[in-house]
């Protein structure tokens, strides 16, 4: 019976999707970030910036924030299409500007679009993450309360 009391014990795993998930997801910022110190090119802190032209060195950090992006794909193929239609717009946008077909702000307006979507999707799969841990934490009681009777 002592063994059953010690399953009942055990904590929350530590592989579990959504551990993996997080983990996932702390990397993809860990390696975007890692992407601005290796090309010199913060996206967020750019200035000056013609609308009509890129940034130096933009197009190596985005190829670089494109493969973390596809890694993390790898961890939450759920959101796989949703960031593959998310770089390619931006690959075809990106040219664009090259080419002067269109302005820096009407691609970010774009992407801010599409970021909105994808942060829409995440957090719901986020709160169904909770909502499975919580049905699973009942389930356990239920196992537990019910396993117990062997003790009698």
């Amino acid at each position: 019976m002592t063994s059953i009391a010690g399953c009942s014990n055990q904590g929350p795993a530590t592989d579990s999707p959504a551990s993996g998930l997080i983990a996932a997801r702390d990397k993809l910022v860990a390696d975007i970030h890692q992407c601005s110190q290796r090309y010199g090119y913060d996206p967020t802190r750019m200035q000056g910036v013609a609308e009509n032209a890129l940034a130096p060195q933009e197009l190596q950090w985005r190829q670089c924030a494109y493969d973390a992006t596809r890694v993390y794909e790898q961890a939450n193929p759920a959101m796989k299409a949703r960031y593959e239609q998310l770089i390619a717009e931006d690959i075809e946008m990106t040219t664009a500007i090259q080419q002067g077909a269109m302005t820096r702000s009407q691609r970010r307006a774009r992407i801010e679009e599409m970021i909105a979507q994808i942060k829409s999707m995440e957090e719901a799969q986020a709160k169904a993450t909770a909502t499975d841990q919580e049905r699973q934490m009942e389930q356990v009681r239920n196992v537990v309360e019910n396993v117990r009777g062997f003790a009698y």
